[in-house]
């Protein structure tokens, strides 16, 4: 090991001399880099030099080996997949990313293992970069990093986390604004910070993408009969009439609502 250190700091010197990167400088670090297992550094600086010199025969050679290495990971890990063995198949599929870390489809593989797991940071994370990777809108990858960003928002808002549930539905609603239930979740989150006018908005936009929907017709109801208690206490009677109307708008078959607005126009009488 010494000897891969001496001969990694001459190599480093050398390049340190030069005002451009050299290929051949690049390859031979790479290939000292795996030597000591660090396959990820030799994959950047080999595609440095291929970026150099397309043609340069032996860092075509060693990209050849690490890509034949991470394909070889990858189907190992399919293998203990199919067998059930999750722990093991990611544990190939980190080996198969760190030869070859621009395969979209590794991070795919591995972000559906992590959320078989129940480990959807992870899964996320993946999703994310194969998202990015991806030469193309593919909307399997889009579609698995939305659900994952909606389930850890419902893991976050059922342990009572609502700001960090808004923030991942924010990001699911950034790669998808036509998803109606996303916006359903982050106003319920918003609801129950009492940001009435951010639950409000939220609802308002999942009524106008499905307006038959009795689920935000009813959500709807409840944030403006949320939004008429403040105004109530506040003694604003007119508007918190106002915002029980649109409660029974939304929900007109709702004793209580009936009863609220009947209170409020009562009390009004007195003020």
């Amino acid at each position: 090991m010494g000897r891969y250190e001496d001969c990694l700091e001459t190599i480093n010197r050398q390049m340190a001399l030069l005002a451009e990167p050299s290929a051949d400088l690049l390859v031979s670090r790479a290939k000292l880099q795996l030597l000591r297992g660090e396959s990820r550094r030799a994959f950047d600086d080999v595609q440095q030099a291929l970026e150099i010199d397309n043609t340069h025969l032996q860092a075509n050679a060693v990209m050849q080996k690490l890509q034949q290495q991470a394909a070889d990971f990858k189907e190992e890990a399919i293998d203990l997949q199919l067998q059930g063995k999750f722990s093991e198949a990611i544990i190939r599929l980190s080996s198969s990313i760190a030869f070859h870390p621009d395969i979209a489809n590794s991070y795919f593989l591995r972000g559906s293992l992590y959320r078989q797991r129940h480990d959807l940071n992870s899964a996320i994370c993946d999703y994310r970069t194969a998202t990015r990777l991806s030469r193309k809108d593919d909307p399997e990858i889009k579609r698995h990093l939305l659900v994952s960003l909606n389930d850890l928002a419902l893991e976050c808002f059922t342990s009572g986390a609502y700001k960090e549930a808004i923030r991942l539905l924010g990001h699911a609603i950034e790669l998808e604004k036509q998803e109606v239930r996303l916006f359903i979740n982050r106003g319920d989150s918003f609801l129950r910070l009492d940001d009435l006018n951010s639950a409000l908005a939220d609802y308002q936009q999942a009524f106008e993408m499905d307006s038959n929907d009795s689920e935000i017709q009813q959500r709807l109801a409840a944030a403006h009969s949320a939004h008429a208690r403040h105004l109530y206490e506040r003694k604003q009677f007119s508007l918190a009439e106002d915002e029980l109307t649109k409660s029974l708008i939304f929900s007109p078959l709702n004793a209580d609502y009936s009863l609220q607005r009947a209170k409020v126009r009562y009390n009004s009488q007195f003020f």
